[in-house]
């Protein structure tokens, strides 16, 4: 390790364990996933290295949903790729994939 650097630390089974609730500490990584509602949304947070890097509302989330609608739902459920440390070039691009 070079002047500068710092050691990255690694979730354990031993973190994992003693996690918050609503807290997923991904054991072999520095990245962290939680979750909280606020009202009927769903919150979800990706945090690497202590450092919130993705958040995602899920709107009405937390409501009831018949099962129906939301396997109709489900064949539409999307899948955005973010890459970490990405340039203001590569949020640009994301933006104009889901039509911002």
């Amino acid at each position: 390790m070079s002047q500068g650097e710092e050691a990255i630390s690694l979730y354990s089974d031993e973190d994992r364990a003693n996690a918050l609730l609503n807290h997923l500490p991904l054991v072999g990584s520095d990245v962290e996933i939680n979750a909280n509602l606020q009202g009927d949304d769903v919150v979800v947070r990706v945090n690497k290295a202590g450092v919130l890097v993705c958040r995602i509302r899920l709107k009405h989330a937390g409501r009831e949903i018949a099962g129906e609608a939301l396997s109709a739902f489900s064949t539409f459920a999307p899948d955005f790729a973010f890459t970490i440390g990405d340039t203001a070039d590569g949020i640009t691009r994301l933006k104009r994939a889901v039509g911002l």
